[in-house]
């Protein structure tokens, strides 16, 4: 692998603006990247810690064909300030929307509860 200069081996962060309900199951929103673009990471960072004792709540970020690259189970009772990340091996195409995705809403015996934001780190104009 090679990089077109040293400033696209440093990682970049894209968290999406909005706070993802962890107790709706439904498309958060998308991105849409305008030159090749290695994912490294995705991630969630909660704000609100999870209630879901009867199901966890599932995020994920899916290709333009809704294809999975990524998805991450979040715990019960996950504290509010929690991170967490799963590596990803993906190369996209200039642009390949990516959407982020609360897959499976987070179900709770009294009350469900959660949010947090998704982001992504990537390299841009990663060339092979």
């Amino acid at each position: 692998m090679s990089y077109a200069s040293a400033r696209y081996q440093v990682d970049k962060i894209f968290a999406f603006p909005a706070a993802a309900d962890l107790t709706v199951a439904a498309d958060v929103g998308a991105i849409q990247f305008t030159e090749t673009t290695e994912l490294v990471n995705f991630g969630v960072t909660l704000t609100e810690a999870v209630a879901a004792d009867v199901t966890l709540p599932v995020v994920e970020v899916q290709d333009s064909g809704g294809v999975t690259l990524a998805s991450i189970t979040l715990a019960d009772l996950e504290a509010a300030g929690s991170i967490d990340e799963v590596a990803v091996s993906t190369v996209t195409s200039p642009g390949d929307p990516l959407t982020f995705v609360v897959s499976t809403a987070a179900a709770d015996g009294t009350a469900a509860a959660g949010t947090g934001y998704l982001y992504v780190n990537y390299k841009e104009r990663f060339v092979v």
